[in-house]
């Protein structure tokens, strides 16, 4: 009895001692096994990305400077557009006042005042005056004749000045001279028209002053002319200032065009000697500039590229044209189209972003075995993979075992290789926690 009792005691212990040799057995292997990721290969062709950067560019600008009356200036008083606007002919941009306006006019309408009141108090001084049809219409002749003269003499210089500007001489007053461009040959024109006028106002004066005139009649004439003179010059002044500040006080785009550069704001003085704002020509576009120095895949017009928008994510576009920028550097431009803008909020924000990002993606012209990087080894010509072999038996059960096989690859993009070699009926082991050997024995991570 004891015997027996003995005998399975034994029988139980041995069983003990096989089951912990067999687990520490066990967990031996599965420690110093490799561990591998199998992965199967699909055939495919290779997707390359390629990244540009740009920003926002106009081309084709124009500075615009406003006019401002000599010795003055005017304050920008509040401004309706900012770089980014698209403005049509006409549209108001800014208003401004003419700093000073008021004291000159001032100043301009106590003159007018004063020279109103000078004639009129010298017609009351000789209301007993009385001048009769012949006195008015030898004044008038003689007033016309007198114009007529200083037409000529101010004409005459005009042309005398543009011959010496153009190296021209001028013999024979009845035609062109050779060589006269448009605005001499205007010059000439206006001359001959004003020795036309003078022709007819030498006959009226003639005709008026045959019959002569009273030296007391002759003089009041003369200080009327001339007092009424100052009244007309006093009056063009007050309206030429008004005009001015009409003008000056609303500034309006004169085509259309976009906005592209402002160098005034509300409360700054302006006196015309600089641009106050860039607007783009009419043949000038809002466009994304982006630098090709660094691009070693061909682009050219026509391309999509792929915008990273702020509004709605991503946007397709075409490149509109090829180019050099103001660096010279070769640059690929696409055309911001309203949608474009409206993606990324407005143009003004498109302006605002330092860097503006685009992708292009291609794929090759040939199907190849689609391998990531990471599951491939070696370098330059000598690069390889490991190809699980699989083995069964009885008592070890299914055994995987790498076999290192060499690859050719011909292209890398976007984390993937393509390999020339058709590996679609492998399985490869990658991500592997520890180097691999050729014919190394492996196991498959189990999480």
């Amino acid at each position: 009895m004891n015997l027996k009792k003995f005998a399975v005691s034994g029988l139980i212990v041995l069983a003990i001692v096989v089951a912990v040799c067999m687990y520490f057995s066990g967990t031996i292997v599965n420690i110093t096994t490799p561990k591998i990721k199998l992965l199967s290969i699909k055939q495919g062709k290779l997707e390359t990305t390629t990244t540009l950067t740009g920003t926002l560019v106009y081309t084709a600008t124009k500075d615009i400077t406003v006019e401002v009356p000599d010795e003055s200036s005017i304050t920008i008083r509040d401004s309706y557009v900012r770089a980014g606007s698209r403005v049509e002919e006409g549209d108001k941009l800014f208003d401004a006042e003419l700093n000073g306006y008021a004291s000159k006019l001032q100043t301009a309408q106590t003159e007018y005042a004063d020279a109103v009141d000078a004639l009129e108090e010298y017609e009351r001084k000789n209301s007993s005056l009385t001048l009769s049809s012949r006195d008015e219409a030898y004044a008038t002749a003689y007033t016309a004749w007198k114009a007529a003269n200083r037409a000529v003499s101010s004409a005459k210089m005009t042309v005398r000045l543009k011959l010496s500007a153009q190296k021209l001489t001028w013999e024979d007053e009845t035609t062109y001279p050779e060589g006269a461009d448009d605005s001499l040959i205007a010059a000439i024109d206006t001359y001959w028209a004003a020795l036309e006028t003078k022709k007819t106002t030498d006959a009226d004066f003639n005709r008026a002053s045959r019959y002569g005139i009273d030296d007391t009649v002759w003089e009041y004439i003369q200080e009327r002319e001339s007092l009424s003179a100052k009244v007309t010059e006093c009056e063009e002044k007050c309206l030429e200032l008004q005009s001015e500040a009409d003008r000056i006080t609303v500034i309006t785009a004169p085509s259309a065009g976009y906005i592209t550069a402002i160098n005034v704001k509300a409360g700054d003085s302006y006196d015309g000697t600089s641009a106050m704002y860039t607007m783009t020509t009419a043949e000038g576009v809002p466009s994304l500039q982006f630098d090709l120095t660094d691009v070693s895949r061909n682009i050219s017009k026509g391309d999509t590229v792929t915008l990273s928008t702020t509004q709605y994510g991503t946007l397709t576009a075409k490149v509109t044209s090829i180019g050099y920028n103001s660096e010279g550097k070769r640059c690929a431009y696409v055309t911001v189209t309203e949608e474009i803008a409206e993606a990324y909020g407005s143009l003004y924000s498109l302006g605002q972003q330092s860097e503006i990002t685009a992708t292009m993606v291609s794929k090759s012209s040939t199907t190849s075995s689609l391998v990531p990087v990471s599951a491939i080894h070696g370098s330059g010509n000598d690069r390889y993979v490991f190809v699980i072999d699989t083995t069964s038996s009885t008592l070890s059960g299914k055994t995987m075992t790498v076999r290192k096989t060499s690859v050719t690859v011909a292209a890398e993009a976007n984390g993937y290789a393509a390999v020339n070699e058709d590996l679609s009926y492998y399985k490869l082991a990658y991500m592997e926690d520890r180097s691999l050997e050729d014919g190394s024995t492996v196991m498959e991570y189990t999480k």
